[in-house]
Parts: structure tokens; sequence; C-alpha cells
């Protein structure tokens, strides 16, 4: 439940076409607070999702709402021409009743508005291959059909976001500053970064040199992130559009395994628990390059590997330097959780290079 109270002031900005009923909670989101609000008498939609955007993490809501109406308006034309519902299958921008996509509250924090997809399901874990797959699918979906988006219109929501080489820095710079005294508490988990930092200029480092695309990039492609049609599994709709950006088709194809093909939650202390599956692997690889389409270049095809490496060293350390720096950015229930999460993230990350060949052979036969 979101402990954040919506003003009234709020309520009334927006263009719901109605009369509001009810504010209630949404979700389990760690950045910002949502709300679906219902609406009756109203010649529109019937519900919708109203949300605070964290401005910690976003510090321009303007560059940041530029972006998802710049890419949402450019997505369905494309879903339609291919028979689908451009309602459903991708998010929709409620306008303030002044013509805007966001408002910003006498507090000073900024709000945007969703129309609300309803009868859609969001998968927390992988109950199945066929549901990673299926996630798969949709999130190269969404990547094919913005293959010819100019991605230079697009602002950097987050600087460097992606960069592994960034978040090294970052890291080591949270060991050195040790801000509340907790790197005696993790040798062995500041050695497992240490001993990979020769690793996290690879993927950028092509992308410097040329040799790897930038393109339009969703950077949060976790499971939770689809919204699937029960009635039609080729139906879905991608959300959550704040790291909508230009970056590399190869991390969002290793964030979404790390996340998804994990054997147990990235929360879960217990790292005996923690391996990647292999047939949920090869069973969003499959619904991935279906998705993508024939567009992938053969530098990505043979770095998608390296994607999942890279991206679960990142998340590893970026779990650890949010314990080193006392948990400024992501929700903690307990004092060690984010140790947690790293030491989870760096079991995952020794079993995939544990099983480094076998994994390259699944892609060769798949692209």
């Amino acid at each position: 439940m979101s402990e954040i109270e919506v003003p009234s002031a709020v309520v009334e900005a927006f263009d719901f076409g109605g009369e509001v009923v009810d504010v209630a909670p949404l979700g389990q989101g760690r950045i910002n607070g949502s709300f679906l609000i219902s609406t009756r008498g109203g010649t529109r939609w019937p519900k919708y999702v109203l949300q605070r955007i964290n401005t910690h993490v976003f510090v321009d809501p303007g560059a940041l709402m530029d972006n998802i109406v710049a890419v949402t308006d450019y997505l369905k034309p494309g879903i339609a021409a291919e028979g689908g519902d451009p309602l459903r299958e991708t998010l929709s921008v409620v306008k303030t009743r002044m013509g805007q996509s966001w408002w910003r509250d006498d507090d000073g924090s900024p709000w945007r508005a969703y129309l609300f997809v309803d009868g859609m399901v969001c998968h927390q874990s992988a109950s199945s291959p066929q549901v990673f797959h299926d996630a798969g699918e949709a999130f190269g979906t969404f990547a094919r059909r913005l293959d010819e988006f100019p991605v230079d219109v697009l602002h950097s929501t987050i600087a460097s976001f992606h960069d592994t080489r960034v978040r090294l820095a970052g890291f080591l710079v949270a060991v050195d500053r040790d801000r509340v005294r907790r790197v005696s508490t993790c040798p062995a988990e500041i050695d497992a970064v240490l001993a990979r930092r020769d690793q996290c200029a690879r993927l950028m480092g092509l992308a410097d040199a040329g040799q790897m695309p930038i393109r339009v990039t969703h950077n949060d492609t976790k499971l939770n992130n689809v919204l699937m049609d029960p009635a039609d599994r080729r139906r879905a709709c991608v959300i959550d559009l704040d790291t909508v950006m230009p970056g590399l088709a190869v991390h969002d194809f290793g964030d979404a395994i790390r996340y998804g093909a994990n054997r147990t939650d990235e929360d879960d202390p217990d790292i005996d628990r923690v391996g990647l599956d292999r047939a949920m692997f090869e069973a969003f690889t499959i619904g991935w390059v279906r998705g993508f389409g024939p567009g992938l270049t053969p530098i990505e095809k043979a770095n998608l590997v390296w994607g999942v490496r890279a991206m679960t060293l990142e998340q590893g350390m970026r779990f650890l330097t949010d314990y080193l720096d006392g948990d400024r950015y992501y929700g903690v229930a307990y004092p060690t959780q984010n140790l947690d999460r790293a030491r989870n993230q760096f079991a995952l990350l020794s079993d995939i290079e544990s099983h480094l060949a076998q994994l390259e052979q699944i892609v060769a036969d798949l692209v």
C-alpha cells in the first residue's frame, strides 16, 4: 500500500471525463507512487492510473514525459496497422485540463495519468516457459516497432543508466567513502566485483566504437513490466516507460533474463536456490528474437549472452553500492536486504559463467 496521499487538486487537474468516485493505491512499484482512479458518468474510459513521479530518480519530469508521449504516439499507428488495439497494446497518456502531459502540485511534486488497461494480467514471476516466452515476444515486438524511431530525439532520463563502466566507478566511490561503515561486512561481495572489473567496458566500448547500434530501449525489462491479454497471448502492453531512451538491445535482453530466468526471486537471501533456468532462458530467447524480427545485427547476436552477464553484474553492483551508501535508492524491509540482493545476483552470475558454452550454443542455434 502506498503512503502517498493524493491532493484533491491533483485529481481535479486531469481530464478524467467523469466523476471520480474512488482513488486507491495500485501496484508494487518501488519508484513512483501509483493509484487507480475510478470514475462514473463519463463518456470516456472508466478507470485511470495516476502516478506521482519520483524526482529523486527522475530529475526532469518534463523530459521524461516528452519521451513517453513521443514513443507512445509513434507506436499507436503501427499497432493499428498490424491489426492490434492501440489503447490496449501501449500506454495512453491522459492530458491535464490545460492540455499538458503532466502536472505539478503546490508542493512541487509532478503527477501524470494514463488510461488503465483493464483485463490484462501482470506476472510477478514466470510461472512457465510459455509465460516467459510471451514476455520475450512482447519486449522484442516493442523494440521492432521502434526500430525506425529517431532515437536522437529522446532524452536520457537517467544519465549513463546502463553504462556498466559508470556503475563501476560509482561502486568504487561507495567503497572508498564507506558512508555508513559497511565495507567490513561484505569483503567477499566487493571482491566479486573487483575480480570482474575488466568486463564492465566490453559492451559500451563496442557502442563507442560504432560497432554496436544505439537503439530505442526500454532499460527495465522485468517480466512485471508487460501486461498480457489472457484471451490472446500475443497481445501485450509494455509498461513503465520511464527509462525508455537510447541504449543497447543486448542490455534489454540481458536484464530480462537475469530477472525472469533466475530460479528464485532477486530478493531471496538463500543463494542455494539461485541459478539460471535454461528452459526459461531458451523460451525468452525464442520469443524475443521472434518479436524483434530480422533487424538484429551480427554483433548484437554475438553479444546476447554478454548482455546477460553484464546486466547481472551491473545489478549486483547497484544493490551493493546502495547497501554501502545506506539504502538511499532501493527500498528495504530490513538492514541487509540490499546485501542479500547483491549476493543473489553474484550467485546468479557465477552460475551463468559456469554454463557460458551451453548458453552461447542455445543462442547460436536460435538466432
